[in-house]
This record gives C-alpha cells, structure tokens and sequence, in this order.
C-alpha cells in the first residue's frame, strides 16, 4: 500500500462485490470505516459556534465536526476524543446533542477540557444526553439479573452508549475543569444561538449549558 491507494486485482475485487451483495441478501448493511483523514496541526475556524458530534445533522452558521469522512463546506473531520485542531479562544457557543455518551469517561472529560481551552471566556456549550438518572428509572428499574442484562442491551449496546453523566458526576467535571453549568429545560435558552436547537427532546435527556469562567 502506498498513500491512499491500494492495487487489487479484478478477481480480488469481484469477490469482495460477490460478498457484500451475497450479505446484503441476508438484510446486513456494510458499512467502511472512515479513512483516517490528515488534520493540521491547528486551524482558526470560521466560525465561532462549534457543533460537536454533528453526525449528518449540518447547522448553517456553524462548523460541524464529526468523524464521517466527507462532507459541505462547514464540515471538518475532527476526532474529538483527541486534542482538538483550534487555537485557544476560538468560540463562542459550543453544541453538541447525543455524542458525549458514546466515550468512556476519560475521554469525556479530555473532550471537555480541550473545549474549554478553545472556547472564549463566558463562551457557552449546550450539552445534550441521556442522565444516568433517567438511564437508570428507563432501563434498569426492576431488579433482578435477567431484566439488567435487558437494560443493558436497550441502553448501552442498543445504540453503541459507554458511559452515561449524572447531573452530579457532570457539575464535578465541568467545576474541576473551569466551567459553571446550568440545567436547561428542553429546547428553551437564554442565549438565542442555543434556543430551540435540539433535533430530539426525551425524557431520558439531560440539557445543561456550561459556561466557561
């Protein structure tokens, strides 16, 4: 192999082309991995709001950062469990709906660090996610073995979860590393760049704003 390219033979290829469709006949759905994409070293955004963990959900306005290999103009490939390619005070709001809780805990808190240092001082992030609290009511609400490993698989394997925040394993966090956090109700804020955009309010979420002191 050599760079991004590989040579294969035709018989190599067909093979691979006979597999997927033999598979897809059987209802599996193949998907690649993204290519690991090279990312300077450091880049000053555009932008001065950051949505994290966009998945295919683009904001205008804003800079979409995710780990898909391609995608519009305010798109960037960022692996945000890694030190993030931004200078320090970069941006003023900050989203993200649905991602933190697929990282383990580590990693959660080296992503919420390195949004502080990129974030301007009273620069706000929006956290959306399930709350262990509700996780655990939802889930895991009738003890006995047989209904936790039930509630282990709806709430952790189901949907690819590591580790869910309580509000007060989150206030610990954010405090330890310079933020001050607010409870939010649903899609309601006082900032009008946060208002109403959340694409998915449940019951099991948890909406917090965490501002940077």
């Amino acid at each position: 192999m050599q760079g991004w390219f590989k040579i294969e033979s035709v018989p190599t290829i067909m093979l691979k082309q006979a597999i997927i469709q033999t598979l897809e006949i059987f209802g599996y759905e193949i998907r690649r991995r993204p290519r690991a994409l090279h990312i300077a070293k450091e880049v000053k955004p555009v932008f001065d709001k950051i949505h994290y963990g966009c998945g295919r959900n683009y904001l205008p306005g804003w800079l979409n950062v995710d780990i898909i290999a391609r995608g519009p103009e305010n798109y960037m490939y960022v692996d945000l469990a890694s030190r993030h390619p931004f200078p320090a005070n970069s941006f003023e709001f900050g989203f993200s709906e649905d991602f933190i809780e697929h990282i383990d805990q580590a990693s959660s808190i080296l992503f919420l660090e390195e949004v502080h240092r990129t974030f301007r001082k009273g620069g706000v992030l929006r956290l959306t996610f399930p709350c262990l609290e509700a996780v655990l009511k939802k889930h895991f609400s009738s003890i006995s073995y047989d209904d936790f490993q039930k509630g282990k698989k709806e709430a952790y394997e189901a949907f690819g979860h590591v580790h869910f925040y309580s509000r007060d394993s989150l206030a610990l966090v954010a405090e330890h590393i310079g933020f001050a956090m607010e409870i939010v109700e649903g899609n309601k804020s006082r900032y009008s760049q946060l208002e109403g955009i959340n694409a998915r309010l449940d019951f099991v979420n948890l909406h917090v704003e965490l501002t940077k002191q």
